[in-house]
């Protein structure tokens, strides 16, 4: 059996986490405070970038009971990165 690891990414679904943030009564400014990170984090789970384990935790921690779970974030390959 060949098991190939092909890199991955983690990026976080807007539309849900826009609506979490709705449902919790918080702005980005809001979620960046509670997460204890700069604004531009905010943007670029947003607009799509991967978002780094520590970063999904905090995410998580700081959405408290409306977080969405697990379908939050979606995993994809990264083709960009080289292996």
């Amino acid at each position: 059996m060949i098991c190939i690891l092909a890199p991955i990414m983690v990026t976080v679904r807007e539309s849900l986490l826009r609506r979490a943030m709705s449902r919790a009564d918080v702005t980005t400014a809001g979620l960046a405070d509670r997460m204890n990170c700069s604004h531009r984090t905010i943007e670029n789970i947003l607009t799509g970038k991967p978002v780094a384990h520590a970063t999904q935790l905090s995410l998580r921690k700081a959405l408290g009971d409306h977080y969405p779970g697990a379908k939050l974030f979606e995993i994809t390959l990264d083709e960009d990165a080289e292996v």
